[in-house]
């Protein structure tokens, strides 16, 4: 279980204000404290930056670094104490790109498929499989697929997935009503967010079985949501 935030833009921006957007909530948001470690994946044109740590979000100095896309996260642990090779996100080299995988919820038994490794990366690792050969959306559904014929039970496998020019948010939740794995988003032409939990106004709520899609590789940012 875990808060998270995304950023899209089509310049890059200072990801200050949402770094302390995620520690609000990993303090005071919903099923707070979410204290087990905490990352951030940062895209800057050719460059990236990944930070991960084992300690309290909250008592993490101000960050302040320009990106054009970030995923943020900070972890609740289900099965195992903090680590820094369990904070997310979780970095992929494919296609030329590096892909960043973030998850909140609860896969009950995918742990214990491997005896060094948390759900969200063996999830991680079917997801990857499945992009090997298919667009992310594809790979979403069939992963999410694979998941189930094994008889995974799941709270949630709500997730951001960013390349540099692509950001992915995929809600897929075990009941469709539920008010702790939500997704959120808000934004136009110039910068897109999503969010565990909204900050400010403006915010429209992703429904169980969709994902959000938005593009910076032209001239401004372009946002698709669709059913998975």
């Amino acid at each position: 279980m875990c808060r998270m935030i995304a950023i899209i833009s089509r310049n890059p921006v200072d990801v200050a204000p949402y770094f302390e957007a995620l520690k609000e909530q990993a303090l005071h948001g919903k099923n707070s404290p979410h204290g087990d470690g905490w990352g951030i994946a940062l895209y800057n044109g050719k460059d990236f930056m990944l930070k991960k740590s084992k300690e309290f979000v909250w008592n993490a100095p101000k960050f302040s670094a320009k990106a054009y896309m970030a995923i943020l996260h900070a972890r609740k642990s289900s099965f195992s104490d903090a680590s820094v090779f369990f904070s997310h996100p979780f970095v992929n080299d494919l296609r030329g790109k590096i892909w960043s995988f973030a998850h909140n919820g609860v896969i009950k038994g995918l742990s214990s498929l491997s005896v060094d490794e948390i759900d969200t990366q063996i999830y991680n690792r079917i997801f990857v499989n499945e992009l090997k050969e298919y667009d992310p959306v594809e790979s979403m559904k069939r992963t999410v697929k694979k998941i189930k014929s094994g008889g995974f039970e799941y709270t949630s496998l709500n997730t951001f997935v960013a390349n540099g020019s692509q950001l992915y948010a995929f809600r897929i939740t075990e009941k469709d009503e539920d008010n702790y794995h939500t997704i959120f988003y808000k934004g136009d032409s110039n910068m897109f967010l999503f969010s565990t939990e909204r900050f400010g106004n403006g915010w429209s709520e992703l429904k169980n079985g969709e994902y959000a899609f938005a593009d910076r590789t032209n001239s401004k940012v372009k946002v698709k949501i669709g059913k998975i």
